[in-house]
């Protein structure tokens, strides 16, 4: 059903894309697409492989745009070191993966390998369609669509997370087996349309960010405090226990910033709101209602897996991080370049750990990219978070630029925290829709940061707003 439901949706957005003649309606519809994790009908039933929604939209995309604006769409990377240091790693990995098909020639596993460059040619594509200048009302417009998406997808997912509908996706991405197993069924509110509880986590987090963003707008003020309050109860419910520590955890960057609009609106608005919302539930359904995410989040022992004298997964992955570690350190060409994308699974091919993905970005990367690709990567944060805080102490910049290089600062710094213990940057694994919003919040914000001289701008998309 969900299969159909995502097929006459895709079509429906296509449409859109090609009649449009605006950048950020295009993105919008992107951005929407890819919220939905499931394959088209017929081309694939694997998170690991198949045709998306996103994909179709941003190829339709590209031919619309692309070829009548081409130079523009371009222009925005020609004078940033961060752009080039990411499609300087989306070299390596393409490269590096392409040399790992011809010389080590994994088999079966190939195809897992063959997916993960179509996947970083995906990246690369879409950052260049991210990066564009738009000007400030079409700027200001395509968050409040996008504000209004993630209110409809976050209220559904609510819905599902208290057992109300079934949207978990997971007959549809190919996991039938588990979802008619009696371990999973109970847990089947951590999946939803396709993306995993990670995911789902991520995407409340960024609910939460944009929600603070737009009530600076009249017009969204009270939307604002409802999208704060959806994405907080999918955030808490949604399983992802690391996504909901370090969301709170990552707020002290904007404390940094005491005239912004993040700490004025969170303390005085959405924060007493918010409470009382929460407060009038707990005492109307308390006894009626459970809150399984709530619930494994409070009664886990987070110190003692650290230390490893109590079981679960944070010392289930420390123990198969040293396996992986170990064999790097054993096997020296592995160590310096990796197994390819996509291709941590064949350490447990090899009899390495079971584990088919690191469980942390920093990990996954060395195992796949090797040293070579993980410096890379390291490199890229440093210098995308330098921009971010560059752009939020800019005095002259606009107030909105500012704003979202704060919002956007946390959420980086969010995912490099979370990363630790789940795949948060680039992993292709069931993480399409985190690597699509991280890919939008990096072009769209750093297209924030002032051009240098020589460089102009010609057509409507590009008019510039300074």
């Amino acid at each position: 059903m969900l299969h159909y439901l995502g097929f006459t949706f895709s079509v429906l957005a296509l449409i859109i894309i090609i009649r449009t003649k605006k950048v950020s309606t295009a993105i919008t519809v992107l951005l929407t697409l890819s919220l939905w994790n499931i394959p088209l009908v017929m081309l694939g039933n694997s998170a690991t492989a198949g045709i998306f929604p996103v994909d179709i939209g941003l190829a339709v995309a590209l031919v619309n745009f692309g070829l009548k604006y081409r130079h523009q769409l371009q222009s925005s990377l020609k004078s940033k070191l961060v752009y080039k240091t990411f499609l300087l790693l989306a070299l390596y990995a393409i490269l590096r993966t392409g040399v790992a098909l011809i010389t080590d020639d994994y088999g079966y596993y190939n195809k897992f390998l063959m997916y993960g460059i179509i996947r970083w040619f995906t990246f690369v594509f879409l950052l260049i369609f991210f990066c564009q200048r738009l000007r400030k009302k079409d700027q200001v417009r395509l968050l409040i669509k996008f504000g209004w998406v993630l209110l409809f997808y976050l209220f559904f997912a609510v819905l599902h997370q208290f057992s109300v509908i079934d949207l978990s996706g997971l007959v549809e991405t190919g996991h039938s087996s588990v979802y008619q197993s009696s371990y999973f069924i109970k847990g089947i509110y951590r999946s939803y349309l396709g993306n995993n509880s990670a995911s789902i986590g991520f995407i409340a987090s960024v609910g939460i960010l944009l929600s603070l963003l737009l009530a600076g707008y009249a017009k969204w003020k009270y939307k604002a405090i409802l999208l704060f309050t959806m994405a907080s109860t999918a955030l808490i419910n949604s399983g992802s226990r690391t996504d909901s520590i370090t969301i709170l955890i990552c707020f002290a960057w904007a404390l940094i910033f005491p005239k912004s609009i993040l700490i004025r609106f969170l303390v005085k608005k959405v924060i007493p709101v918010f409470l009382v919302i929460i407060s009038i539930s707990w005492f109307a359904f308390g006894d009626t209602v459970e809150i399984p995410g709530l619930t494994r989040l409070v009664n886990t022992n987070f110190i003692g897996q650290y230390h490893g004298t109590t079981d679960g997964t944070l010392n289930y992955r420390q123990i198969h991080w040293g396996i992986a570690q170990r064999y790097l350190f054993d096997n020296p060409e592995k160590n310096l370049f990796g197994f390819g994308v996509n291709g941590y699974r064949l350490l447990s091919v090899k009899g390495y750990g079971s584990m088919g993905y690191g469980h942390n970005t920093f990990m996954h990367t060395w195992v796949e990219l090797g040293l070579i690709g993980l410096s890379l990567l390291i490199v890229w944060l440093i210098l995308l978070l330098h921009y971010l805080f560059s752009l939020a102490n800019n005095k002259r910049s606009s107030p909105f630029a500012r704003n979202l290089a704060i919002i956007t600062l946390v959420l980086f710094s969010q995912r490099i925290l979370s990363g630790l213990t789940i795949d948060t940057f680039f992993a292709t694994d069931n993480m399409l829709t985190m690597n699509v919003f991280i890919l939008f919040f990096f072009g769209f914000t750093l297209a924030q940061v002032p051009q240098k001289k020589g460089i102009t701008f010609k057509g409507k998309i590009n008019q510039c707003h300074d």
